[in-house]
């Protein structure tokens, strides 16, 4: 079985095609940059071709002889036709399921990036096909990006800052929403539904401040 993956350069698509290959699957990756997909899939025998969502016929291209798909686009106003238009050209290739990367809040808000994933996956659901759309929550290793360095002493001073109070976040790490998506495409039994994914537990900011990642990240800004 071979499985088509895009967004083999950023985080969750990089993963997938991981656990995918690690699973003893076939993996062809989509890219726009042939150097840059080779860079990040170094050493894990995927097939790369160059393709680019605003060329559907590259799709399509790439998507022949494949029968699942990994289907992850950066957000922005192109979003919606460019997956959409993806997705159609892979199925129209022989796909016959579809594993969206989408976001949590999917039909439940008003803002561009719910709405945006609603719409693809509402069309998504009309072509026919076996689908499974997930819904992660909060990535973990966008804690990182809430780290905030003041280095105007003699000592670097980090702390964590976002306005989240007491609240508490079911934050999933990226590594199982690959995993996530490679599950479902190598048992090629796909829910027809969307899942949320979330981590065991709720967590607060406060707790992430004082996990040993966050510390050894700390210790090596300020010795650094």
């Amino acid at each position: 079985m071979t499985v088509l993956v895009t967004g083999v350069t950023g985080l969750v698509g990089g993963l997938a095609a991981r656990s995918l290959v690690a699973r003893g699957l076939g993996v062809r990756a989509l890219v726009r940059d042939l150097e840059r997909g080779r860079l990040a899939l170094l050493g894990m025998g995927v097939d790369i071709m160059l393709g680019d969502f605003d060329r559907p016929d590259t799709v399509a291209a790439a998507a022949a002889g494949c029968e699942g798909m990994f289907l992850v686009s950066t957000d922005g106003d192109r979003q919606v036709a460019q997956e959409i238009d993806a997705a159609k050209a892979a199925v129209g290739a022989g796909v016959d399921h579809i594993v969206k990367l989408s976001a949590s809040d999917a039909g439940q808000r008003p803002y561009n990036w719910s709405v945006a994933h609603t719409e693809i996956e509402k069309a998504i659901r009309q072509m026919n096909i076996g689908y499974s759309f997930l819904r992660p929550h909060y990535f973990m290793q966008n804690f990182f990006s809430l780290l905030k360095v003041d280095s105007t002493g003699t000592n670097s001073k980090i702390t964590l800052e976002a306005p989240a109070g007491t609240g508490e976040i079911g934050a999933i790490d990226a590594y199982d929403i690959g995993e996530c998506a490679a599950e479902l495409l190598t048992g090629k039994k796909p829910i027809n539904d969307h899942a949320l994914l979330t981590g065991p537990e709720n967590i607060s900011l406060s707790r992430v401040a004082n996990v040993d990642a966050i510390n050894s990240a700390i210790s090596t800004a300020s010795t650094g």
